[in-house]
């Protein structure tokens, strides 16, 4: 499952540069187990629902309010692989989010899927995001794909 865990070619697409960062994807793949599976989640936990878990990312974005992944209970890579309950469930996680946190009135909600979408740990997750707006009103987080 090591070769499963993460996309080593988008790891080192991204983050390549950082050698801290390099060693922990190289930890993370020879444990062979997933950061995003329970009890594997070290990041500060939010909330637990039945089908979902949001947490604190870490570290979160530069320039950002608030960074939070939204991690699904089941180890599942794509969207299409939810069902009904997990699809429900994750509406309900947003809605509870939102709730909790006010600044979400302005935020990003990212996926990717696959190696073609830029994944780089083999669980889906959402990245939830609020960015710091700058004193020109210019917004330095950039939500494009790529």
């Amino acid at each position: 499952m090591a070769d499963k865990i993460i996309c080593r070619e988008n790891v080192q697409r991204y983050y390549g540069d950082s050698r801290l960062t390099m060693v922990r994807y190289a930890e993370i793949e020879a444990s062979g187990k997933c950061p995003f599976c329970d009890p594997n989640i070290e990041n500060e936990r939010v909330k637990d629902m039945d089908h979902w878990i949001a947490v604190k990312n870490k570290p979160p974005y530069e320039n950002t309010l608030l960074h939070l992944l939204i991690l699904p209970r089941r180890h599942i890579e794509d969207p299409l692989q939810m069902d009904l309950a997990e699809e429900a469930g994750f509406w309900d996680m947003i809605h509870f989010l939102r709730g909790r946190y006010p600044e979400t009135n302005g935020c990003g909600l990212c996926l990717r899927v696959g190696e073609i979408g830029g994944i780089t740990i083999r669980h889906l997750h959402w990245h939830l995001i609020v960015p710091e707006v700058g004193p020109d009103g210019r917004i330095p987080v950039v939500f494009g794909i790529g």
